[in-house]
């Protein structure tokens, strides 16, 4: 059983997620950030938290919450991605591309400071396709 309780941002906390769940959400977040900055290759960031997901999803609310918000972020950004790209092609996906790129690197920073403080984080503009 967990401690979920409001802070005094109205967030949800996990006072008793253990820190060792706490560093690996930190960390779930903060890799598709240097995911992308390590390659081109847009398909790692979620490679990455599909493999996450699946080897984390039994241990514990906490980091399963993480897990599972990760990667439905990176299949956002993944459709996202591949509309913008077929929209490049008439240079209306060009602003949309750079709004994604920027997106792709502040939210998941975000997300990572609110894991780090042991708070549940929902990424905004994803579309829920996994859930726990």
């Amino acid at each position: 059983m967990t401690a979920v309780s409001l802070n005094a941002k109205g967030k949800f906390v996990d006072d008793q997620a253990p820190p060792g769940d706490r560093d690996i959400a930190v960390v779930l977040h903060l890799a598709p950030v240097v995911l992308n900055f390590a390659s081109q290759l847009s398909l790692l960031p979620f490679g990455g938290a599909l493999l996450t997901y699946f080897l984390c999803r039994n241990r514990g609310p906490f980091l399963k919450d993480h897990a599972v918000e990760e990667l439905n972020f990176q299949i956002s950004m993944l459709l996202y991605g591949f509309i913008a790209a077929v929209l490049a092609v008439i240079l209306i996906g060009l602003p949309m591309l750079l709004f994604l790129w920027v997106i792709g690197f502040v939210f998941p920073i975000i997300a990572a400071i609110a894991a780090g403080k042991r708070e549940y984080y929902r990424y905004p503009l994803t579309i829920r396709l996994v859930h726990g």
